[in-house]
């Protein structure tokens, strides 16, 4: 019988990462569990990190925002970005034209999907949510 291997120590790298991202999840809390959630059910899915990097690229085109080292390779991290940056993710994901591409895609990827089973949003008051908004949250969960 093969003994177990011990386990690696933590680098200094890895323990400054995981710290800053801490930090960052102390930071936007309250937006992160919301905006995840928003991003779920609008792709009817629970999102990989390659979905919210794709997303992620077309906000940073449009708006000429960044992804650092830890958002790229971290969902949480990559989360918090979407969280700090939702004013400007949000609209995209309203715009019609953003959807019917999305849904050309889905097309392409898939011969078996069907427009109909594309998931729908709900039409919520406004153009903008701001998920630290207690009225908001009380009224619309």
């Amino acid at each position: 019988m093969l003994a177990p291997k011990p386990k690696k120590e933590k680098s200094s790298q890895t323990i400054r990462d995981y710290k800053r991202i801490q930090h960052r999840v102390k930071m936007h809390a309250e937006k992160i569990d919301f905006v995840s959630s928003y991003i779920d059910r609008y792709f009817g899915t629970h999102v990989t990190i390659a979905i919210l990097t794709t997303l992620a690229k077309i906000t940073m085109e449009k708006y000429n925002l960044t992804l650092d080292r830890l958002e790229r390779r971290n969902r949480i991290a990559l989360l918090c970005w979407f969280a700090r940056n939702w004013g400007f993710v949000y609209p995209i994901l309203k715009d019609k034209d953003f959807r019917s591409n999305l849904m050309k895609i889905f097309c392409q990827l898939n011969s078996t999907f069907r427009p109909q089973e594309f998931p729908t949003i709900p039409n919520l008051q406004g153009s903008y949510i701001d998920p630290s908004d207690l009225s908001f949250l009380l009224n619309y969960h």
